[in-house]
């Protein structure tokens, strides 16, 4: 026995408009995402600024005070993996 699928085939096209519709808030959502992603990069760079300039600093003193050795590689560490992802994300 066949089936007939003209009438299902003609349905999943859906309207005309449809399509056209559905590509447009596509575009829409695909434009606020890489507006988020921009504002977010320059948040972030002006933000990461100040730290990676106070690692710089602990940077400097930490050869006269040692105990600042770990947690200053750990900081920067963990900067500069911030700085990645958030590059990952803009690319």
């Amino acid at each position: 026995m066949s089936r007939d699928t003209s009438a299902h085939d003609r349905r999943s096209e859906g309207y005309p408009g449809q399509k056209k519709e559905a590509a447009e808030r596509l575009r829409e959502a695909d434009r606020r995402k890489d507006e988020f992603l921009a504002v977010l990069a320059t948040s972030f760079g002006i933000h990461s600024a100040p730290l990676r300039s106070g690692l710089d600093i602990l940077r400097l003193l930490t050869p006269r005070i040692r105990p600042l050795a770990e947690p200053t590689d750990k900081m920067g560490r963990q900067i500069a993996h911030l700085v990645r992802l958030v590059d990952d994300l803009w690319i």
